[in-house]
């Protein structure tokens, strides 16, 4: 047992299985925002007065959906540990700066067409809001 504990290949096995650990629970809850997300879509897209999605509105949700899709992938990339991990941290970074201006074009919409389509705005954003403070504090707490 203590030929284990101080066994250099043991303990690189013991980091990645923490850090997939990490990744699994961050997915986890990842996957709950993304449940809110499509479920939100889903019911605003039953009342099409309720969500009208004109041009801006469309790119708009469009950015913030990539935005949380690029920080799933580098929570991946990061657990993995390969060399790609600071390049798709680097490109998590981008996209989530990304989110304000895509959140105030969402806000320029809804205000375009008034209704409820803030209320479902306003629910994706705060959704992908989630999703990349979850991505971000796993992928900093994985790398070190």
């Amino acid at each position: 047992r203590r030929r284990a504990r101080w066994n250099p290949s043991r303990r690189a096995r013991s980091a990645a299985i923490e850090a997939y650990g990490r990744a699994a629970v961050t997915l986890e809850h990842v996957v709950v925002q993304v449940r809110g997300v499509t479920r939100t879509l889903a019911d605003a897209a039953a009342d099409t007065e309720a969500l009208p999605l004109g041009e801006p509105a469309r790119r708009a949700l469009s950015r913030l959906l990539a935005a949380a899709a690029t920080s799933v992938a580098a929570v991946e990339a990061v657990a993995d540990g390969g060399p790609g991990a600071g390049l798709a941290r680097l490109a998590a970074e981008r996209a989530a700066e990304d989110f304000e201006p895509a959140v105030a074009d969402l806000r320029m919409a809804a205000r375009r067409h008034p209704g409820s389509a803030w209320m479902a705005y306003g629910a994706v954003a705060e959704d992908v809001r989630r999703i990349l403070e979850e991505c971000a504090a796993a992928s900093s707490a994985t790398s070190g």
